[in-house]
Parts: structure tokens; C-alpha cells; sequence
């Protein structure tokens, strides 16, 4: 046990240390700085035999790395619409809890409102492909499938989900349905579909 946390261990700091060298002139921004400060206080600690140090390191590597995804994956939301106003963006990181990340924003006009949510690396989303891949599991659930722009679109009880592989895009709130269209409209699909 101990032999493959070492192995795992070098191989990780190696890969990590590798990665970031080559990227480290062009991100020099505070996280990144601080990624870099963990990584080598880690190899530090590493070489010293304080594992359970390194553990924590990693883990708190991870939750930068998340940060940056979110912060990545709230650019992806649309910009409001026309006459359309926008909450600030509300990032969720529930990955230690098997939720994933969730970037959402909230647009309201006139009495109206939709929130736009985006879901990456959750677990129930490979449970969801199903109804995305097959729409008669969707239909006999009392959804109705719509096709907006090439893409299909699940529609039930005034909510929009799409699915695109393992990201999940769900509109939801008071707004009439065309406008929740509009807002699917204005979403870059392939963008999403392709996020890392």
C-alpha cells in the first residue's frame, strides 16, 4: 500500500510539476502562483515522508483546478437578451459530494425569469443519457422533445434539459417557453458539449 502510494505519488508531482513549467510563463496570475507555491512545498514534503501532507496538497490541488473549471465553465452561460437584465454567476463545486460542478445565472425581464444552469462531472448525468439518447423514455414520463437548432431539448412541466454527453443544461423558472427557447438559442451548444 505504501509502495503504490509512492509510485502514484512521484508519478503525480512529476506530471503535475512537467505540466506546469511549461505553462507557467504564460499563467501568472494569483491562483496559478499559488498552485505552483502548493506543488513545490509538496514535492518538499513528499521527499520528507509526510504523506499525509502530500494527500492534503493534492486534495487542495484539486480544488484549485475546480475553481479554474468553474470559473471556465461560467463563461459558457449566455449573455442576457435583449431588454433582458443578469444576476452575478453562481459557481458550485459539489464534486466531493458527487454533485459536479454547476455554473448558473439568473436573467430576469418584466416579471420573468430563467435560470440557465450548466452540470459537468456529476455522476447522475450518465444515468440521464438514457432519456437524452432514447426520447421515448422521455415522452412516456409526460415530456415533450423539441428540436431547437439541430439539438434535442426535453421539455416538461415549463423546464428545458439538454443533454450533450456528459454535461447537462437545464432552463427553468417563470419565462414562457419561447423565451426559454430564445435563451437555448443563444447558448453555445458545441462550446459546452466540448468544455473540459
Amino acid at each position: 500500500m505504501i509502495r503504490t502510494l509512492t509510485v502514484a505519488s512521484v508519478f503525480a508531482i512529476g506530471v503535475v510539476s512537467g505540466a506546469l513549467a511549461q505553462d507557467a510563463a504564460q499563467n501568472q496570475d494569483d491562483q496559478t502562483d499559488e498552485f505552483l507555491t502548493v506543488v513545490e512545498e509538496m514535492k518538499g514534503r513528499y521527499a520528507d515522508g509526510d504523506y499525509g501532507d502530500v494527500k492534503q496538497d493534492l486534495d487542495y490541488l484539486q480544488q484549485l483546478v475546480a475553481q479554474k473549471r468553474l470559473e471556465a465553465l461560467s463563461t459558457l452561460l449566455p449573455e442576457p437578451l435583449d431588454g433582458w437584465t443578469a444576476a452575478d454567476v453562481q459557481n458550485t463545486n459539489a464534486g466531493a459530494f458527487g454533485g459536479g460542478l454547476n455554473a448558473s445565472r439568473q436573467y430576469s425581464k418584466d416579471g420573468e425569469q430563467v435560470t440557465v444552469s450548466i452540470v459537468v462531472d456529476s455522476p447522475i448525468l450518465s444515468q440521464l443519457g438514457a432519456i437524452f439518447a432514447n426520447p421515448s423514455f422521455a415522452q412516456a414520463s409526460g415530456a415533450t422533445i423539441l428540436r431547437i437548432n439541430g439539438q434535442q431539448v426535453v421539455a416538461q412541466e415549463g423546464d428545458l434539459r439538454i443533454g450533450l454527453g456528459t454535461k447537462l443544461v437545464t432552463l427553468e423558472g417563470t419565462a414562457t417557453q419561447d423565451n426559454k427557447v430564445a435563451y437555448v438559442e443563444s447558448l453555445d451548444l458545441d462550446g459546452i458539449e466540448d468544455f473540459e
